[in-house]
């Protein structure tokens, strides 16, 4: 095409010329269709020409979809500059098909950085943004119609010179400077967010977005045709964008984030930072960047919520030289963000790869249209190599993806990201496969199932058909199990085949069917106000009877769910029935109650995930940690989705320093396990029988030896779950016959030989004991470091029944043949030995963060835990050998070992307890107490931090 036309001499003039072209080729992704344009003037004095390289494409909002050359594009950004063209195809073939410039431009001059980059996205079909200047920090540079007028003027020029770009689809700028809600009840809807940032005490919304207004007008103004955003600039433009970091907030909770989104969103919603986790979710510092990256690496601890005790097994000795090398003093450490060392941890990237996996297909099924830029992504690529979390990205984020999903459920978005794997013998099975298209093409699909249980095909089936642009659709699976199984329980899965255009995909889902339940028959005592605990042990098959308060050691008492409340008195005394040989169990308690008056520490969160402690236990015949994760149903405890605009109490409190829930929000109780499982205690005798949540440090289920009874705090869903999941409802009918018809163990006197030392630590870790200078006629002795062994004296001892404690002991020669050596750097040990003296001790309990002076078990008894513990059974009793020692940490000056030195205290008192010693604080949890009212001895490690910045709490949440 060409054409001539005059132009009048003047400074300034804008000349239009036209041709019909009916077949341009759109400028799409990936599709970097190009022209040239070349402008020539010819005159007196004059010849010259100018090339003008352009595209046609068109970019715009549609409610809250995208739109892109005329239909919906659902995009997957990341951050980058594609510098080279090399960088952007890389882009691409990550599965990303929009890059965003960070918009942070000095004001009113451009960086001529980003201009190198417009032209190369061309070539490569990659979509990106353009870079206008900055606003100011909250837009203070937009405080009166001169700063907007200079702020436009600056747009105009940087504009012009980058508007015929067709990779430039959108317009950022001022990036982190204006902020928005992240609450999930609220994100992606404008007026709601609006609202809501209004009334956010510790925010100046109103004038912010006033101000982020008058740019974005501005900016509108010089080019109408494009969208504009702020990074990180909430309901401030045409997308919602904002920085997403969810910390400790469990993985269900996460995949459910977009629910009301998905109802209700009005805008695109791009989360322009998001935590997938990053790594300073996984540091101890709660304020800022920068903090957290100077403090206390807790990286083990974090994803042993994931990973159970295989977190510790994997943890490299690279990682913990990082915690002892960059620690300085107190809280303060050296520079650690993006330690190559951390990225490299197997179980870095093992919880990475779940994160990624589960997010990515929970948010793009869901139906997010401004996708998620990953933050950070050092994991991606190590050595020169793809990790496996890397892979998970590249899965995850492909132009099209299939998927096993959860079956539909009327008015709940979020039914599909249940993980049932639990059913009952002929149950029928109905799940999906979720199929999605974020392609720039219609696309053929077409899918194969095979279902298995005990490595025998039960079902199988097939599919195809077509997915428009930016569809998703799902094809069902369903089939009925086999009517029975051998042996009680069997392994089954499903798996998948799938083929959208031309990509193949697989997956498959893992799944257990479990014969159908024996009913048990007895009667137990109840005291259970609100009835749920009462129809839970109807439908396993006991008969209840309610609770007068008189002690029966002849029945089981179980206090209801929820019972623990100040408007529902017991109708007597628990300790005092447990005591006295009864025995008891509690079931799950309003967490914010058992805080404020029982004197425990209860996890914030909703587990998905508990893991055996002692495997062998009679609860837990029959049942691994897979049958302990993600039960079918939804958990009621607590409210599943509070309110946190104009709500109150405890779990919606708001952190000060942050204006923030204290804890992040909760977001759902589906597949919900246990709700807020209590910490173990350090300084008692509760003996836990699961474990979860951050290092394995809580307990959902434990038992107390009392006096002559039992008692269990059991913290598990199970009213909620035991109907529909059959490992639920297994676990509740040996729980209970376990607590109605286990032997019983009194406790028994202990008594101290030894010097002021070992009496110190025995009244660190809170045990019962009185001093002698001779051996008991039986129960518990336990002898000092620096106590004389009379070896046929406590081999006598032992012989009638009496069980002793050696504490631990520093020289070569322990005693009775015994014999210790000295380790300069001990990391305790992951292996608790199967020993009845050891039970409730686990990996969790024994290990050290980093190696320690240790003197250890070399020989001459059974050797257990990498020498910390030592066994003799002398006929009716045992002779046991102790080197945990809470003080070898010098947890004081090296701080990052106090969280060692808690767990070795509760081990201590575990292997004490175990041997039948009682604790001054046994009682503490059965008997209420308000916090000003309560004992100030607590069953707790007294160094305990409260602090927001630095403090103990894992929960505390921080959006980075």
């Amino acid at each position: 095409f060409s054409t001539t036309v005059a132009a009048k001499a003047a400074e300034r003039q804008t000349v239009t010329v036209a041709w019909p072209w009916a077949d341009a080729k759109r400028w799409d992704v990936d599709q970097p269709n190009l022209y040239v344009a070349t402008i020539g003037a010819r005159g007196a004095g004059i010849v010259d020409a100018y090339p003008q390289r352009f595209g046609f494409r068109e970019c715009w909002v549609d409610g809250r979809k995208l739109m892109l050359n005329g239909s919906e594009w659902r995009m997957r950004p990341m951050l980058r500059q594609p510098k080279t063209l090399a960088l952007a195809r890389e882009a691409l073939a990550r599965g990303h098909n929009f890059c965003e410039l960070w918009p942070d431009d000095p004001w009113y001059r451009s960086n001529p950085g980003f201009e190198e980059n417009y032209p190369i996205a061309d070539e490569a079909g990659l979509p990106i943004n353009g870079v206008t200047p900055h606003m100011g920090w909250h837009g203070t540079n937009m405080m009166s119609p001169d700063h907007v007028a200079k702020f436009r003027e600056a747009c105009a020029r940087l504009m012009r010179r980058a508007r015929n770009h067709p990779s430039i689809v959108m317009w950022g700028t001022s990036g982190n400077k204006a902020g928005g809600s992240l609450n999930p009840a609220n994100v992606g809807q404008r007026d709601a967010a609006n609202a809501e940032d209004a009334k956010n005490k510790n925010s100046d919304h109103v004038a912010v977005a006033a101000r982020a207004k008058a740019g974005i007008d501005a900016i509108h103004e010089l080019d109408p045709t494009r969208p504009v955003f702020i990074h990180n600039g909430g309901a401030n433009g045409d997308l919602y964008t904002i920085n997403n970091y969810l910390v400790a907030i469990p993985l269900q909770d996460r995949e459910e984030w977009l629910s009301a989104y998905a109802q209700k969103g009005d805008m695109p919603l791009m989360y322009v930072e998001f935590g997938t986790p990053v790594s300073f979710d996984y540091m101890r510092g709660r304020k800022g960047f920068v903090l957290a990256a100077t403090s206390e690496p807790l990286l083990t601890e974090f994803l042993a919520i994931e990973l159970g005790a295989a977190a510790y097994r994997q943890e490299t000795p690279a990682y913990r030289k990082v915690i002892h090398d960059a620690f300085q003093k107190e809280q303060t450490y050296g520079w650690m963000h993006m330690n190559q060392d951390f990225f490299r941890m197997p179980s870095f990237l093992e919880v990475q790869d779940r994160f990624i996996t589960n997010t990515w297909r929970s948010w793009r099924t869901m139906g997010i249209t401004g996708g998620m830029i990953p933050w950070d992504d050092g994991y991606y690529q190590l050595d020169g190599k793809i990790t496996r979390a890397g892979t998970a990205m590249q899965v995850a984020n492909a132009p099209t993806l299939a998927w096993i999903c959860g079956a539909a459920s009327e008015g709940d978005p979020a039914a599909f990201t249940a993980k049932d794997h639990a059913f009952t013998a002929g149950a029928r099975i109905a799940k999906r496969v979720a199929l999605l298209n974020d392609s720039r093409a219609q696309q053929a699909w077409s899918l194969t199932w095979r279902a298995t249980v005990g490595g025998r095909e039960v079902a199988t089936g097939r599919a195809s058909g077509t997915l428009a642009i930016a569809e998703t659709a799902f094809a069902p699976i369903a089939f009925p199990l086999p009517a029975a199984v051998a042996g009680g329980k069997a392994d089954g899965e499903i798996t998948v085949e799938a083929r959208i255009g031309e990509a193949q995909h697989h997956d498959r889902f893992a799944l257990r069917v479990f014969a159908s339940p024996a009913t048990v028959a007895g009667e137990v005592l109840v005291h259970d106000p609100t009835g749920r605990t009462s129809a839970l042990l109807k439908q396993l098959g006991y008969r209840t009877v309610p609770w007068k308060g008189a002690v029966d050691a002849n029945r089981l008492l179980v206090i209801g769910r929820g019972a623990f409340t100040a408007a529902m008195p017991l109708p007597g005394d628990l300790a005092a029935f447990v005591r006295a040989g009864g025995r008891a169990i509690i079931e799950a308690q309003d967490p914010q109650h058992a805080r404020d008056q029982r004197g425990l520490r209860m996890s914030y969160k909703a587990s998905r995930r508990v893991y055996p402690t002692d495997p062998g236990h009679p609860a837990l015949a029959g049942l691994d940690a897979d049958d302990l994760r993600d039960w079918s149903g939804q958990g009621t405890l607590v409210e599943a989705k509070p309110d946190y605009v104009d709500g109150s109490g405890p779990d919606v409190a708001v952190a000060p320093a942050t204006g923030l829930p204290a804890n992040g929000w909760r977001w759902g109780l589906r597949g919900t396990v246990a709700t807020g499982a209590p910490e173990k205690p350090h300084r008692s005798g509760w003996r836990p029988i699961l474990e979860c949540e951050f290092d394995l440090a809580y307990s959902p289920l434990m038992e107390l030896d009392c006096g002559k009874g039992r008692v269990l705090w059991c913290q598990l869903d199970l009213e909620d779950h035991a109907a529909t999941d059959p490992a639920a409802a297994r676990l509740a009918r040996q729980l209970f016959e376990y607590a109605r018809t286990a032997p019983l163990t009194p406790r028994v006197a202990a008594t101290y030989l030894g010097g002021d030392r070992g009496a110190a630590l025995l009244d660190e870790v809170g045990v019962t004991y009185q001093r002698a200078a001779a051996l008991p006629a039986g129960g518990l002795a336990v002898i000092g470091a620096d106590a004389q062994i009379d070896a046929a004296a406590l081999e006598a001892f032992a012989d009638k029944g009496g069980h002793v404690l050696v504490l631990p002991r520093a020289q070569a020669d322990a005693g009775l043949g015994v014999h210790l050596v000295k380790r300069d750097e001990h990391l305790g040990s992951l292996q608790p030995p199967a020993w009845p003296e050891c039970r409730g001790l686990s990996a969790s309990d024994l290990r050290a963060r980093v190696g320690s002076p240790a003197w250890v078990i070399a020989d001459g008894v059974e050797v257990g835990a990498d020498g910390l513990l030592g066994r003799r059974v002398v006929g009716k009793g045992t002779i046991l050998f102790c080197q945990i020692d809470p003080d070898r940490f010098n947890a004081d000056q090296r701080t990052y070992l106090r969280f060692s030195r808690w767990r070795s205290t509760r081990a201590l008192a575990q292997v004490l307890a175990d041997l039948g010693a009682a604790f001054a604080l046994d009682e503490r949890v059965l008997t209420p107490h308000e916090r000003a009212a309560a004992p100030a001895a607590t069953m707790y490690h007294p160094d305990h931090r409260d602090d927001w910045d630095l403090g103990d709490e894992p929960a505390r949440y921080y959006n980075w």
